[in-house]
């Protein structure tokens, strides 16, 4: 096979090869002792192709040779073997990829390999790929070898019948003679044990019962038609094997002898095994299936000679071969939307100028109406003379990808839409430059009627008033540092009319490849509305609690008008006891004026007097504070207990008089609330005086609607660090009908009662971050409980050395 002349069954497969693995140089390479021959070349330049050979001493082949073993080569200017060959410098050979030709005596004769200029991966797809086409290289250079011996047997056959017979019986292959009409004469050894048919069998038309039952028919109607027209005839078929019952594929050739009269006086012919080339083709397909997108081949006059099944889905349905020009009932437009002829379509002006069409966006209607866009890649295939020989054709199905623009376009039309509507600008910084592109509104905001050429960071803190410039500026520094979005609320003073206004920035690093800040995207909005919104609000808040806490003093001193009636009781008490001991003294000291021995019983009656007074002045004290507005707002650390205790004199000064039995019941180590003592005082005073009204006569001598007057006040420790408080009576309970709305303003279950005195307590508690319910006394009436924070605990100082 050396220094034989190029062969297009070769070709073939080495451009293939370069599809397939998309290399730019494909080689069939044949080794002796000096020097590698390419028996096929695609894509060497000149003046090695047309030299086709080079020195053994730079041939990458030669270890593919030498080992017998495939050669994977992502660089070879690395690779400590290679990178010294001579190929690497004269040729450019970077990236090799080989596969060993192996002939059937085991002997390796060269290698299928495919190269670039460049440093690549081969991946196991591009390696099984090879490998296939390296089966199908060595299924031809067999084939080759095969016919050439075929060739010298029939020369000696011309020179001896019976040493022809001979060379035909040791034949590897089937030699067969037919007469002028056909009917098969001889048949050789091989094909004898081959299919198990004794000659005599064969003859005739004998041999068609070793083919394979669908090839049959076919086989008998090509053969007797080459017959007819006194054409070669060739055929692929299957001839079932007699060891085993398989069938293997063959090529069938036969030719017409002739005599001087150019009367066909026998034919002659052969059948070669093919059953490999076959399961490379098998294979190849298989590839070109896996590939998943659309694939199909044509004839020189367009006709399809194989599609996959990729192209199938995509046209929709299943055109015969060897009848139809691609496409058949598909009708095709181009992207502008004007129809398409046959001539006209990427293929056919392939055909028709001979050259690749690379891309052309087609639009095709199925023949269900439905309508799909791809993009056609057609090549022409060229024969062992170079002339055309067909085409063949990917179309890569885009109309998800379009229809994922016409989405995307819609997208950006509304997200401008939206940023228009929400008053929001896009701008994106390049930070290698400081140039910002922007949203059409940007430069609007900044006071710009018709849009500058470019903006920059520079312009921007331009236009920010000196006070807001410092922390523009560290945040933009913080943005390339942190790598974390950021927000930047600021002023700025507007080019046109020199408003100050108030804008809200928000922008968002992106890191590039090597890990740092390349972009920082964003958008801007123009806040000043919502400043000043902002600013009345404040003012209204300020108001607002203005007016909260004239509510709340207007609450005790409702609260103190309640317990004005049960204060008098309470008072008249101590400052009769003042009286009564003042003028008791007062008779002492007529009575006696100059007796020593009353002494003791005035200073006695004296003390009581001024206890009593003590006592009605601390009720009036208590009372004051509890009205009174100074002590707003001051939170610092109190007892728990000591604040119910104080708040039960105010608020349960009448309950004796009621028969009603109060009991305070204080955990031990009670921690310490930071609390306002007056507002949790006055949430104390609301819930116990609400407790003794529920169990209290409705009216002076009416019983009450309880037998069982009980009130109990405990404070402990809760979960959580909270101290949890709660008010229990045996009263009637809480209404069904005022229990889902007990705590709403306006509400309330007293006859004349405002209903604020709870809304009142629940915003008292929930400001000092606790929590305020009621439930069900388990023996009758309500319990009414709350939560305060425990003060974080201190501690002590570590003592001295």
């Amino acid at each position: 096979m050396l220094d034989s002349p190029a062969e297009e069954r070769f070709d073939r497969l080495t451009r293939l090869a370069r599809r397939l693995v998309r290399a730019p140089i494909a080689l069939v390479t044949l080794l002796d002792d000096d020097r590698q021959f390419f028996l096929s070349a695609q894509g060497l330049p000149e003046p090695l192709a047309h030299l086709r050979e080079t020195p053994l001493h730079s041939s990458f082949c030669r270890r593919v040779v030498e080992t017998g073993l495939p050669l994977v080569v992502a660089d070879a200017r690395a690779d400590p073997c290679l990178r010294g060959n001579p190929a690497i410098t004269d040729l450019g050979v970077v990236a090799y990829l080989a596969m060993p030709l192996v002939l059937p005596n085991n002997c390796v004769a060269g290698a299928l390999c495919v190269i670039d200029g460049a440093p690549r991966q081969w991946t196991d797809e591009d390696q099984h790929a090879l490998a296939d086409l390296a089966g199908a290289v060595m299924t031809e250079l067999a084939a080759g070898l095969r016919m050439r011996e075929l060739d010298a047997a029939n020369a000696a056959l011309c020179e001896s019948d019976a040493r022809h017979r001979a060379l035909f019986e040791v034949s590897p292959q089937v030699v067969w003679f037919a007469d002028a009409r056909g009917r098969v004469t001889y048949v050789n050894q091989h094909y004898t044990a081959l299919a198990g048919l004794p000659p005599e069998q064969a003859l005739g038309e004998g041999w068609l019962a070793s083919l394979h039952p669908e090839d049959r028919e076919r086989v008998r109607t090509a053969w007797f038609d080459a017959v007819n027209r006194g054409k070669t005839y060739e055929v692929e078929l299957r001839i079932r094997r007699h060891p085993d019952g398989s069938h293997r594929w063959h090529l069938c050739r036969g030719a017409p002898v002739r005599d001087a009269a150019g009367r066909i006086e026998r034919w002659i012919g052969i059948a070669i095994d093919i059953d490999d080339r076959r399961g490379a083709e098998q294979a190849l397909r298989g590839l070109i299936e896996a590939l998943g997108v659309a694939v199909y081949t044509t004839d020189a006059g367009g006709r399809l000679t194989f599609y996959n099944e990729a192209a199938a889905d995509l046209w929709g349905w299943y055109p015969p071969l060897g009848e139809m020009l691609w496409g058949g009932a598909l009708q095709l437009h181009a992207a502008d939307g004007a129809s398409i002829g046959h001539e006209e379509c990427p293929m056919g002006v392939a055909l028709r100028e001979n050259r690749p069409v690379h891309g052309e966006e087609v639009v095709a209607r199925r023949p269900d109406g439905t309508r799909v866009t791809f993009m056609a890649y057609p090549t022409p295939l060229r024969d062992g003379t170079g002339g055309l020989a067909g085409g063949v054709n990917v179309l890569v199905d885009i109309t998800k990808r379009k229809a994922v623009e016409a989405a995307l376009a819609e997208s950006e039309a509304r997200l401008q839409l939206a940023l228009q509507a929400g008053r929001l600008a896009f701008w994106e910084l390049d930070v290698a430059t400081g140039l910002i592109v922007r949203g059409p509104s940007h430069d609007m905001i900044f006071g710009y009627v018709t849009p500058l050429s470019q903006w920059s960071l520079g312009a921007f803190l331009r236009h920010v008033v000196p006070e807001d410039r410092a922390r523009a500026q560290r945040i933009y520094e913080e943005l390339l540092e942190s790598r974390t979005s950021a927000v930047l609320e600021c002023r700025i003073r507007r080019a046109d009319d020199g408003e100050v206004r108030w804008v809200e920035v928000h922008g968002q690093p992106h890191l590039g490849s090597e890990g740092r800040v390349v972009r920082l995207l964003g958008v801007v909005r123009d806040v000043t509305e919502r400043k000043m919104t902002e600013a009345r609000l404040r003012d209204k808040a300020a108001r607002l609690r203005e007016l909260q806490a004239e509510l709340l003093h207007v609450s005790r001193l409702s609260a103190a008008g309640e317990m004005a009636s049960a204060l008098a009781h309470e008072l008249n008490q101590p400052l009769t006891a003042t009286v009564s001991a003042v003028k008791a003294a007062r008779r002492m000291l007529a009575a006696s004026p100059d007796q020593l021995a009353a002494q003791a019983d005035i200073r006695d009656a004296i003390d009581l007097a001024a206890e009593q007074a003590l006592r009605a002045g601390q009720i009036i004290r208590r009372l004051r504070d509890f009205v009174g507005r100074e002590g707003e707002g001051d939170r610092r650390l109190e007892d728990l207990a000591k604040l119910a205790e104080e708040a039960g004199v105010l608020a349960l000064v009448d309950a004796r008089e009621h028969g009603i039995h109060v009991a305070f019941h204080f955990g031990a180590r009670l921690p310490p609330v930071l609390v306002d003592g007056i507002q949790i005082q006055q949430v104390l005073v609301n819930l116990m005086r609400n407790a003794l009204e529920a169990m209290a006569p409705a009216a002076p001598g009416e019983v009450a609607a309880s037998p069982r007057r009980e009130l109990v006040v405990t404070a402990a420790a809760a979960s959580g660090e909270m101290v949890e408080v709660a008010i229990a009576d045996t009263g009637p309970g809480v209404p069904p009908e005022h229990a889902g709305r007990l705590f709403d303003p306006f509400v309330s279950s007293k006859p004349g009662g405002m209903g604020l005195g709870l809304s009142i307590c629940r915003s008292i508690i929930e400001g000092h971050g606790g929590r305020l319910w009621t439930e069900p006394n388990p023996g009758g009436g309500a319990v009414f409980r709350f939560t305060l924070p425990a003060a974080p605990s201190v501690p002590p100082e570590a003592g001295g050395p």
